[in-house]
């Protein structure tokens, strides 16, 4: 009998849908301190890149969000086209992150790649989610990690979200990326 079905991934400029489909029989609670260590070492890698992507509810094509590079004491973002801004980098607290009822779901290939899956629910404050984590099992890292917004803050300036929003991240680990481009000095005025 199949207990689940869901996932959608983006890669490389296109939708792909991914369904991970598993029969409860295969499904094994994973002990949430393991996904939660896995998220850990990933947040606080010495250096690596995220891609967001989002899917609105009721919507099927993903569109473009953002980028972030953290490369050692700094973050590097930019929303969508915009300039890259930067700000200073602060390790992850994980206390403020919770995940619960976790489940490791059997393997996965994407793009190449065998990737261990694991299904869980999320909350960060005010924040809950269904997510799914795409973890390279070499490295411990997570690969890509889809999050399905069930409960956001009530307050707008806290997030944008909406119950149903998906968000889509990929993450690369390249150590020789540079930083990005400062962006360029406005000219003095006379005012």
């Amino acid at each position: 009998m199949i207990k689940k079905l869901e996932a959608i991934v983006w890669c490389s400029g296109a939708l792909l849908v991914h369904f991970v489909a598993f029969n409860e029989a295969k499904a094994t609670e994973a002990d949430c301190s393991a996904l939660t260590s896995i998220y850990e070492n990933t947040r606080n890698s010495g250096r690596y890149q995220v891609t967001f992507s989002e899917i609105e509810p009721g919507e099927t094509k993903s569109k473009f969000l953002m980028d972030e590079r953290f490369q050692d004491g700094l973050i590097y973002w930019q929303l969508g086209d915009g300039i890259w801004l930067e700000r200073p980098r602060v390790p992850l607290d994980v206390s403020l992150t919770v995940f619960e009822s976790c489940t490791k779901l059997d393997s996965k290939t994407i793009e190449g790649r065998t990737v261990d899956v694991y299904n869980a629910n999320w909350r960060r404050g005010p924040r809950e989610a269904k997510v799914v984590f795409y973890v390279t099992p070499e490295t411990g890292l997570v690969f890509e990690a889809t999050r399905r917004f069930t409960r956001v803050a009530d307050d707008e300036t806290l997030s944008k979200w909406k119950p149903g929003t998906t968000i889509i991240e990929r993450f690369t680990y390249d150590r020789n990326l540079s930083a990005p481009p400062k962006p360029p000095l406005l000219p003095e005025t006379d005012d």
